[in-house]
């Protein structure tokens, strides 16, 4: 009997804003994790922008919210985004996603966001 594996990849990139440069990095910056496992999945930015967002990409489709926090009001989740997946936002530079009980439907390429707008 073999374990099911969720795979994840993070990106770290500096975002150019008008003039000002942002840092967005991501920890880890990949994980493995077996099924029913827990995750957290970590952002820092350097701006402290009131808006933070996680993506999520699997195989080839394009980017799906995943969940939108704008800094002290509650994470506001994308559609079909399972109750086990949970977004705190500790500092106004720092979100965490956090993914209970993993299933191998969670495979992907996550992604943290942030900007001064809503958009």
């Amino acid at each position: 009997n073999m374990d099911s594996e969720l795979c994840a990849a993070f990106i770290s990139v500096p975002n150019c804003i008008g003039q000002v440069t942002v840092m967005v990095s991501q920890s880890p910056s990949n994980v493995i994790v077996k099924q029913n496992q827990s995750v957290n999945l970590k952002c820092y930015q350097s701006a402290s922008y009131n808006n933070m967002y996680w993506y999520r990409q699997q195989s080839t489709t394009e980017l799906h919210l995943v969940v939108f926090s704008l800094f002290m009001n509650n994470p506001e989740y994308g559609n079909n985004i399972p109750k086990r997946f949970t977004a705190t936002r500790s500092t106004r530079e720092n979100i965490t996603l956090e993914m209970n009980n993993a299933e191998t439907s969670d495979t992907g390429f996550y992604l943290c966001a942030v900007s001064n707008t809503v958009k």
